[in-house]
């Protein structure tokens, strides 16, 4: 059973809270060696949200925090709070924004091998909000979010990783 300070019982669902518990999994397994792509409309590195700890829009910055520096990569983000650049001096992690992507596909996947080959990473958790994705492809998402990713995209990139590394776990969630 998990620890309710860790692991609310009101905050495990079909959302990006489900990501916590595996980050601390993985952290105790692979410490080090592992990192995380993490695609979505949102950057979930709010510290706490309405006074909840640990959540879907918290997880990131959580794992962030546990994880060493530089082993998260977030693709797709378009909907936030605050700049790209608050994100990344805040938090040691490589940000690309939706509107980054489209015409620049093999420039970004490299990017991120990159990003993760000269952080040590050699393994790698994908961790898919469907928001990410643009709605016209992922209508069924709970948060739809305008030009997001394409499928092709998405898929290319998780394809270029798996060549390159060792794919430790992952979700998809809505």
């Amino acid at each position: 059973m998990c620890s309710s300070d860790l692991f609310p019982s009101h905050d495990i669902g079909g959302d990006h809270s489900v990501t916590w518990p595996a980050m601390v999994h993985c952290n105790k397994r692979f410490q080090q060696d592992f990192g995380v792509l993490h695609f979505d409309a949102h950057s979930d590195l709010m510290e706490n949200r309405l006074g909840v700890k640990y959540c879907f829009a918290t997880w990131a910055s959580h794992a962030t925090k546990l994880m060493g520096p530089h082993q998260m990569a977030q693709v797709g983000i378009r909907t936030s709070s605050k700049t790209k650049q608050y994100w990344m001096d805040k938090y040691p992690l490589l940000q690309v924004w939706a509107n980054e992507v489209s015409g620049r596909e093999i420039e970004i996947i490299t990017q991120v091998l990159q990003y993760f080959i000269k952080s040590g990473v050699k393994k790698i958790y994908i961790t898919n909000d469907i928001d990410g994705t643009d709605p016209s492809s992922a209508p069924a998402t709970g948060t739809p979010e305008p030009n997001g990713l394409s499928p092709q995209f998405v898929l290319g990139l998780i394809s270029a990783v798996r060549q390159k590394f060792e794919l430790i776990g992952g979700v998809v969630v809505s």
